[in-house]
């Protein structure tokens, strides 16, 4: 059932697929009876503009159990459960020295280390993983990500999530 903009109890319906999003189905006018153009033009602008609201809408739920592992370097969208967390800082870095620095200043806010750089291990087949970089006692002590804390994987999520999403997208971090 769909709003034709007519007065009158009696709404049209439209016939929908399960075998396609339902968002696309109703971007298409011609869905749409010829005689509603009202419809035609309306519904579909204001179905885009929800579709393209929820696509920018990013949950975060860091496991840290997952973060622990090697991530495909292509693999650069956070996934729910922060499992290429690798990956994702690995993108935050390539994109220069600005967003590195930003990443760097983010995680320097853990109060119990001194993190003076993040590298990566890189694997032939192009798989990473996030090794931090620590001063103590004027020694440097690289650890790898199966060694960090939980705590520290999950403010590394937050800060990959949140450097690496387009601006303008809603990130919703599960408790």
């Amino acid at each position: 059932m769909y709003n034709n903009f007519k007065t009158g109890g009696n709404k049209p319906h439209i016939p929908c697929s399960n075998r396609q999003a339902i968002f696309y189905q109703l971007e298409t006018p011609s869905r749409f009876q010829q005689t509603h153009t009202q419809s035609q033009k309306i519904i579909p602008a204001v179905t885009k503009v929800i579709r393209e609201t929820l696509r920018n809408i990013v949950f975060l739920d860091p496991r840290p159990a997952v973060m622990r592992d090697y991530a495909y370097a292509k693999y650069d969208d956070i996934k729910e459960d922060g499992s290429n967390l690798s990956s994702v800082l690995y993108a935050v870095c390539q994109q220069g020295e600005t967003q590195k620095n930003k990443l760097l200043d983010f995680i320097r806010s853990l109060p119990e280390q001194d993190i003076t750089d993040i590298r990566f291990i890189i694997t032939d087949r192009k798989d990473v993983m996030v090794k931090l970089i620590e001063s103590f006692g004027n020694k440097e002590h690289q650890i790898d990500a199966p060694l960090l804390s939980d705590g520290t994987l999950r403010v590394l999520a937050i800060a990959a999530t949140l450097l690496s999403v387009n601006p303008g997208t809603f990130v919703i971090r599960a408790c």
